[in-house]
């Protein structure tokens, strides 16, 4: 890619404000509260016209065969959930642009494009 990429590891330390922000695969990982509290600070490091995207597991119970439930049932990440009760979590800090699922290996996942 002809972009600059920059992994951040404390929040805090961000003084610039981002086109796009990419989260693949950890937001289940993370308490309701703990998610809230993110939501704010990424839409706070976003330009006016930023987008979060977002790629995740669906929940356990949305996965579609057994091997997928199985797998994520034992996953270290105990918050997965549907776009819907994500969508209470962030619904104060961004709206949905586009969403889209597809499968991967056992998983069903989402892709979420949210917009300030």
């Amino acid at each position: 890619f002809d972009r600059e990429f920059k992994q951040i590891k404390n929040i805090k330390d961000i003084k610039n404000k981002f086109d796009q922000i990419l989260s693949i695969m950890t937001f289940h990982h993370i308490n309701d509260n703990e998610l809230k509290d993110i939501f704010s600070k990424l839409k706070n490091i976003l330009k006016n016209n930023g987008k979060l995207l977002i790629i995740d597991h669906l929940e356990v119970n949305s996965q579609p065969n057994i091997i997928g439930k199985f797998m994520l049932s034992k996953d270290r990440g105990r918050y997965t959930r549907n776009i819907d009760k994500l969508k209470i979590l962030f619904d104060k800090y961004f709206k949905i642009d586009k969403y889209y699922f597809y499968k991967t290996g056992p998983y069903k996942a989402y892709v979420l494009i949210l917009k300030k």
